[in-house]
């Protein structure tokens, strides 16, 4: 299960983005079920922070979603953005389904 949450930041925020992910990296790693993070700079939108979160499944996410460990480190975030973060709930599908491009 992956989430893909964008956060819009100020010049402030951009700045001190990538020691904000560092951190929560940290928190991420000690969470049950987690897999990876990575970060994304937009390439359209130059002030906006994608992070693309996978955890094992929806249970995993759940418990990260509404769990307290991520509550200081979203209100430092927001304090840096320019509008309300969004997130994306994602569900791979898998490439056997038939659901590639066919060429």
């Amino acid at each position: 299960m992956m989430s893909l949450i964008t956060h819009r930041l100020n010049h402030e925020g951009q700045a001190k983005f990538c020691e904000w992910f560092s951190r929560l990296r940290i928190v991420l790693q000690q969470q049950a079920g987690f897999v990876s993070v990575r970060a994304f700079a937009d390439a359209a939108v130059p002030s906006a922070r994608h992070v693309l979160l996978e955890l094992v499944n929806e249970a995993a996410l759940y418990a990260w979603t509404s769990g307290a460990d991520k509550t200081p480190l979203l209100r430092e975030i927001e304090s840096l953005s320019t509008q309300p973060w969004t997130a994306l709930r994602m569900q791979e599908i898998p490439t056997n389904s038939g659901c590639a491009a066919e060429g």
